[in-house]
């Protein structure tokens, strides 16, 4: 006789798919059945690229690969109606593959698939189905749903009568015993409480008489799952405020998350025990502790709003939800992004991350601030996070800046006109913001940058670095204003500027154009791989365009020094750390 366990084919593919979605399974979760089914990553990621924003294409496809038996699907169990079952049980969709089975017996009866129809055909068997009952014992205590055990009853029972014979045989208390079921309409997955202790079995568990004929319809081919709670204090409450139907409720209706939080604050309550409180209920089944976080991974109802999951954080935290961030996790971890909509609802298997500070409110933008320090080898350092106002001018976020900085105690000294606040892209700091102008609030990282002096209006800064050839050495960087929106290339205008900074006369210095800060040009490579010009040069640009570029300069009567192999190789190696320390900074920005 076939089972459950017969193998599917391609062929099968438009069934599956029409059992998939009787059972309410989401096809936005393919990725992860497919994953769990045994299908490769690769062979995922080809799919969700060849069909992009097409659930339905990809659920098709991944559901392809899987009856072709691709990958690894047969060391998951091939491609059968037990392992798609014990794929969906994995993914916690309970509700989904309970309703699969269903739905496979009914097929029997309508020949609607020919290897489903070969399951559970033989008539001795469907009337074992018809006579029994699973019963499930629920331990309000722990929130646990125990597995469901076989018990058969008789025709005439009333719900009182089974409450009894339960009792009896689970060494429960009939007396405050509340029986649920769950009852599947279409997409809808309704716990019903079986109060009415007078009514038949055969009144509240099916539907036509299965218990007196032997006439069988596809609703009666279900083999009832009663849950089964007795706790005094529990049942005096309104059902729905019950544990019991609460429990129950999420046993059918949850998703599991991953959630890395803080170290708990010292009004943090719970560790280990589920959050009860309210109409929903959080259930904690893990929660491992590194050295600064807390790993934890949770059950809620799949239909929890991000504000009601914050809710539930709080025991677990210390702080009001006003008091922590929410950030999701791409599905390749690629990123982070702050979650804002409170009305939005959590999806399965999401990795999420808590951090302790104020949320954003409307109109608000939250910055990431570096402390940039051009002569440092530390020169892109992180500052903190702040939260701006859009609108907001740049002068009075140098003042909020200055005064967070003070309270969260950042070792640098910042005063409100010796500072200049500039785009942070990569490590490259990129355009200056003076004080009358806007904050950029789609700018996610700025700049703040200590002066030595006041801060300059101006058109264009540029970074100049005064090389030494006599030495073989460079100073430490400065800077030039450009004040004259026709000469930030003006050859003449910037070799004027360095004359004016150095004292040399501006005849003797050449100066080149070397992009960006930070230079990753070496020591032992300035003096004969730059573009030197002088004030002299014919039609020569220095192509400054933006802030934040880089001149080296020098004065040309300066002859270049003959290195000895010690001095050549003492710089070598103090340019390749310099050099290796950009190139981190590079990395992880």
């Amino acid at each position: 006789m076939a089972t459950s366990q017969t193998c599917l084919g391609v062929d099968d593919l438009v069934d599956v798919l029409d059992l998939l979605k009787r059972c309410g399974f989401p096809k936005a979760n393919w990725y992860d059945l497919g994953l769990r089914l045994g299908l490769k990553k690769s062979t995922l990621d080809v799919i969700e690229k060849n069909h992009p924003h097409d659930v339905s294409r990809c659920m098709t496809e991944c559901l392809s690969q899987w009856l072709g038996r691709a990958d690894n699907v047969d060391s998951r169990g091939g491609a059968n109606l037990d392992s798609l079952s014990d794929a969906l049980r994995s993914m916690n969709e309970t509700a989904v593959a309970e309703k699969l089975k269903h739905h496979a017996l009914i097929a029997i009866f309508n020949n609607h698939h020919t290897v489903l129809s070969q399951s559970l055909c033989d008539s001795v068997g469907i009337a074992g189905l018809l006579y029994a009952e699973q019963i499930s014992v629920v331990d309000l205590t722990t929130g646990e749903v125990k597995p469901a055990q076989q018990i058969r009853g008789e025709e005439g029972w009333t719900v009182e009568e089974l409450k009894q014979y339960i009792g009896e045989l689970f060494n429960l208390n009939s007396s405050c015993m509340r029986l649920l079921r769950l009852l599947e309409l279409d997409e809808a997955r309704l716990v019903i409480h079986l109060e009415d202790v007078k009514s038949s079995l055969k009144e509240v568990l099916f539907k036509g008489d299965a218990f007196s004929s032997h006439k069988l319809h596809r609703e009666q081919l279900v083999v009832p799952t009663i849950y089964v709670s007795s706790d005094s204090i529990d049942y005096q409450k309104e059902y729905e405020d019950s544990l019991m139907y609460r429990y129950v409720d999420l046993y059918f209706n949850s998703i599991l998350l991953d959630i890395t939080l803080p170290p708990p604050q010292p009004e943090a309550t719970l560790s280990t025990t589920n959050v009860t409180e309210g109409r929903t209920i959080m259930k904690i089944i893990s929660i491992n502790y590194e050295e600064d976080k807390r790993k934890v991974q949770v059950q809620v109802d799949k239909r929890i709003t991000l504000a009601q999951l914050k809710e539930k954080l709080v025991p677990l935290i210390g702080v009001p939800p006003t008091g922590f961030i929410m950030y999701g996790i791409s599905r390749y971890g690629e990123s982070e992004y702050e979650m804002m909509d409170l009305d939005e609802i959590i999806l399965s298997g999401s990795k999420l991350i808590v951090r302790l500070g104020r949320p954003l409110e409307k109109g608000e933008c939250r910055i990431k601030l570096y402390l940039l320090q051009v002569n440092n080898t530390d020169f892109c350092k992180y500052m903190m996070e702040s939260i701006v106002a859009e609108g907001t001018r740049v002068r009075e976020f140098k003042k909020q800046i200055i005064e967070e900085a003070k309270v969260q105690g950042i070792d640098c000294v910042l005063e409100l006109d010796k500072m200049r606040l500039r785009n942070k892209n990569g490590v490259y700091p990129g355009r200056v913001y003076l004080n009358y102008q806007m904050i950029d609030a789609s700018m996610e990282a700025y700049y703040v940058e200590p002066l030595k002096g006041p801060e300059k209006m101006y058109l264009k800064q540029v970074y100049v670095i005064r090389w030494r050839p006599s030495q073989c050495s460079v100073d430490p960087i400065e800077e030039i204003i450009l004040d004259d929106i026709y000469m930030y290339d003006d050859l003449k205008h910037v070799i004027e500027k360095l004359s004016e900074l150095s004292g040399v006369p501006a005849e003797y210095i050449y100066c080149a154009e070397n992009g960006q800060f930070p230079v990753e040009m070496s020591c032992l490579d300035i003096e004969n791989k730059l573009k030197w010009c002088s004030i002299t040069s014919d039609t020569y640009s220095l192509e400054l365009y933006n802030d934040g570029r880089v001149i080296y300069y020098k004065d040309n009567r300066e002859r270049m020094k003959e290195l000895t192999d010690k001095e050549r190789s003492e710089i070598l190696e103090a340019e390749e750390a310099r050099l290796k320390k950009i190139r981190e900074y590079k990395s992880q920005h």
